[in-house]
Parts: C-alpha cells; sequence; structure tokens
C-alpha cells in the first residue's frame, strides 16, 4: 500500500503511466476494429476482445483518475486526505470555509464516470463504432462470415433492420455471389431491405442457386422491381424441382408496371404452360397472369370461364381478368352471374412460399357480386345496359343490384 501511496504521490509516473496506457489502447483500437469489421466470423470472439480492450480502458482510466486526484487535491489526496491549511492551533486543521474543496469519494466516483466516458467516446470514434454505437452493424458482419447456417440465418433480422448500411449491403453480397450455408436467407434480406444495389448479385443466385435459394432470390428480385427478372424466368423455371412456384409468384408480384414489354411474351408463354398443371400451381399461373396483364393470357383466361372449374380457380381466373381489362370479358362475366348460384361465395385463395409468407390470389366474397365488380372495374361502355337490367332484377341480392346500379351510373356520366 505505501508502494501505491508513493506512486499516487508523483506526478512524473502518474503522467508516463497514463500516456503509456492512452499509447497501448490507440496502438490495439485499428487492429480489433479492422479484424471485427472484416475477419472475424464469431459473435462470442467479438465479445471477448472488446470487453478486454474496455478493461484496458477502464485501466487506463483509473490511472488518469490518480493523475487528475493529484493535479487538483495535491499529493496526499489519492488515497485520502484533503484541503488543509495552517492556522494559529497548528498545522492539519480542517476549516469549515474550504470544507466544500476537499476531496471525497463521491467526487473522485464522479471525475471516474467522467474520463470512462470520455475515453469509451475517443476510442469508439477511432474504431469506427465498434465499442459502443455500431456493435449490431459489426455483429451482424461477423455472423455472416460464419460457417453455421443457423448463424447466419439468425443475422436476417438484424441485417433488414439496418436498411441502407453499405457494410451488410456488401456482406450480404458476398455471401449470394461465395460458397457457404444459408445464401438464400442473405437473398430473402435483400429482398426485405428492398436494396436495389444487389440487384447482380440476386440474378447470379437466381441462374446458379439451388431451389431455396432461386426462390429466395427471384421473390427479392420482385420486390425490389427488378426488370431482368421477367426475362430470366423462363430460363430459370426448367430448373426448379420443387420450389417453381415460388418464381411463378415472382413474376406476379413484379407485375407489369415494373417488366419489360419486350420479356412479357416469353414470362406469359411460360405462364400459360402452366395452366395445365395441378390446381395450386393452375391458380398460381393465373394470378400471374393477370397481374403481368399478359396478352398471352387473356384467350386461355376467357375459355377457362366457360369450363367446369372448382371455385377457387374460377375466382381467381375472374380476378386476374378484371386487371387484363378487355372489353370482350364483362360480357362472359355477366352471362356467368346470370347462371351462377346467388349464394355461392369465392374462398380466400393464398399461396405459401418456403419462408411461410402468403400471398393472396383472391378474396373471399359472394360469387356474383365478384364477377359484378370485376365487370364494373374493366367499364366497357358496352356494358352499362346489362348492368341497368341487373339493377332493376329481383332475381338477384340487394348488394348484387346495388353494385350493378353505382356501376351503371358511372358508366352512365363517364366523361
Amino acid at each position: 500500500m505505501s508502494f501505491l501511496h508513493s506512486l499516487a504521490r508523483s506526478m512524473p509516473v502518474l503522467l508516463v503511466a497514463s500516456l503509456a496506457c492512452e499509447a497501448a489502447m490507440v496502438a490495439a483500437i485499428r487492429p480489433l476494429s479492422h479484424f471485427i469489421a472484416h475477419e472475424s466470423t464469431s459473435i462470442t470472439e467479438n465479445f471477448g476482445l472488446v470487453g478486454a480492450f474496455m478493461a484496458l480502458l477502464a485501466l487506463t482510466s483509473a490511472v488518469e483518475l490518480l493523475l487528475v486526484v493529484r493535479l487538483i487535491w495535491g499529493k496526499d489526496a489519492a488515497f485520502g486526505g484533503g484541503a488543509k491549511k495552517l492556522t494559529d492551533e497548528g498545522e492539519g486543521k480542517e476549516l469549515e470555509d474550504v470544507r466544500a474543496l476537499r476531496v471525497t469519494g463521491t467526487k473522485k466516483a464522479l471525475v471516474f464516470v467522467v474520463l470512462i466516458a470520455a475515453n469509451a467516446f475517443v476510442f469508439d470514434a477511432l474504431g469506427d463504432g465498434v465499442l459502443v454505437t455500431d456493435t449490431r452493424v459489426y455483429r451482424v458482419l461477423s455472423a455472416w462470415r460464419s460457417d453455421d447456417a443457423q448463424v447466419r440465418a439468425d443475422a436476417v433480422h438484424d441485417a433488414v433492420i439496418l436498411t441502407g448500411d453499405e457494410r451488410v449491403a456488401r456482406a450480404l453480397g458476398e455471401v449470394m455471389t461465395g460458397d457457404g450455408p444459408s445464401r438464400e436467407w442473405a437473398a430473402y434480406a435483400a429482398g426485405a431491405r428492398a436494396d436495389v444495389t444487389l440487384a447482380d448479385e440476386l440474378l447470379f443466385l437466381l441462374e446458379n442457386g439451388d431451389d431455396r435459394e432461386r426462390a429466395a432470390a427471384a421473390v427479392a428480385l420482385a420486390r425490389i422491381k427488378e426488370p431482368r427478372l421477367a426475362a430470366a424466368a423462363p430460363r430459370v423455371f426448367p430448373h426448379m424441382e420443387k420450389l417453381g412456384g415460388d418464381l411463378v409468384k415472382a413474376l406476379g408480384m413484379l407485375g407489369k408496371a415494373a417488366a419489360r414489354d419486350e420479356d412479357l411474351e416469353d414470362a406469359g408463354r411460360l405462364l400459360v404452360s402452366l395452366l395445365d398443371e395441378g390446381p395450386e400451381m393452375r391458380r398460381l399461373a393465373v394470378w400471374a397472369l393477370g397481374r403481368l396483364e399478359s396478352p398471352r393470357g387473356l384467350a386461355p383466361l376467357e375459355d377457362m370461364l366457360t369450363q367446369k372449374e372448382d371455385l377457387a380457380t374460377a375466382c381467381t381466373v375472374i380476378t386476374a381478368l378484371g386487371r387484363m381489362a378487355s372489353d370482350t370479358t364483362p360480357e362472359k362475366f355477366i352471362a356467368m352471374a346470370y347462371q351462377s348460384d346467388p349464394k355461392q361465395r369465392c374462398p380466400d385463395v393464398v399461396y405459401k412460399d418456403f419462408t411461410g409468407h402468403e400471398v393472396l390470389l383472391s378474396q373471399g366474397r359472394n360469387l356474383i357480386e365478384h364477377l359484378i365488380t370485376e365487370a364494373g372495374r374493366i367499364g366497357a361502355s358496352s356494358s352499362r345496359g346489362d348492368m341497368e337490367k341487373i339493377a332493376e332484377d329481383p332475381r338477384f341480392s340487394k348488394a348484387v343490384r346495388n353494385i350493378a346500379a353505382e356501376i351503371a351510373f358511372r358508366l352512365k356520366y363517364r366523361r
């Protein structure tokens, strides 16, 4: 204790010790930051390294505390003592009027906290946020470099939250174009981030990945509205063994507005070829044709109205044709309405991709209301007379008659 007491009284020793500790931290912070940002594959290892550096920071702050106390309160203040003044009664008696100036444990603690905060702020800035402010980014970067598939998958949530961070975008791109697990989750994160800078990496994965990776890349490309998806889909679909529906879903998500006109022909041809598949793929292809408003799909879908389709498929066809808005369709809708059971209801038709996310292909509602509403959406002038007749026909429900009357009114006064 006497040795420490003597060190604390020596200004040169305290100054040299403080400078040495600061120099050690300056020398360590950049390599630490670089390793965690570019090489580390373990979040646990990052925690240990940052913890060791913070221990050095606390030691430095403690040495600096001794220096500050020595400067302000004198040689004996570090381990007790305080402001003293000679009086007539002898040396060492504390005066009432200088009691506020004496050193106390509370003041030492306050100075120590200030020094800790100042050092943490300075070295966090020198280390690009590795200590405090950017720890989530470094955790995500290390997780995506891991060889453990679950660790990579667990990083998806944070990667999505860190939208716009270029370091995370680069890490996702490296995962998608490299070898290793969970490339599909990197693609999923890129799509959820709506990161258009990763379009090339997503196209690479779409062309070269396995089923899950291709499916995730396709949906991500649809989310960022990448028009090249429509051109790539016909090439990629034959190579997908189990998750081809996810690629079809992606085409529907892309929609006509984002697709290039020159690609709609090939995409439409692919979707029409899927109309002969099983019920789920058939409905999905119908929905995608409607979303793309592909001219190739118009005739096959209108033909399906006259076939004995199951109710879920028929309702999906009605929804798709309503989007295509052909003047020939309302007449077929109205004819079907006269032949349909007034009590029939369209079910909710959904498709679930490999991640569990669902897309609504057709919304549940009364079948005749659905037909009349979609005919009104198309808005062909030739259907006005039919709508006026339905509005007065007691065979239809009041809800159907009201819908038809509203459509007829809009058509009559449409500019």
